[in-house]
């Protein structure tokens, strides 16, 4: 994946409350975590974002088709995670 690409996904991924991070050695789809006291999380947990990503990545967003192939070429087990879940709904 090209820099320019990894610059749009995190620069849209945060404004959206999601993030691809490095955890345990393996990227992982997540939601950010707030900062401080007065603010308050996008998603409630992991699964939301993973689900928020699937679903606009299937309606055309191509920063979030980037991440789940990004994620799909590197972390195979975290993106049968995803697929798993969000197909089962």
């Amino acid at each position: 994946m090209s820099d320019a690409t990894t610059s749009l996904i995190d620069d849209v991924h945060i404004e959206q409350g999601w993030g691809i991070f490095n955890t345990d050695g393996e990227l992982q789809i997540q939601r950010i975590d707030p900062v401080g006291n007065d603010q308050e999380a996008v998603f409630q947990n992991d699964y939301e974002a993973w689900r928020f990503v699937w679903a606009q990545a299937n309606a055309g967003d191509v920063v979030c088709q980037n991440a789940l192939s990004q994620i799909a070429k590197e972390s195979p087990n975290e993106y049968q995670q995803i697929v798993d879940h969000c197909t089962q709904l």
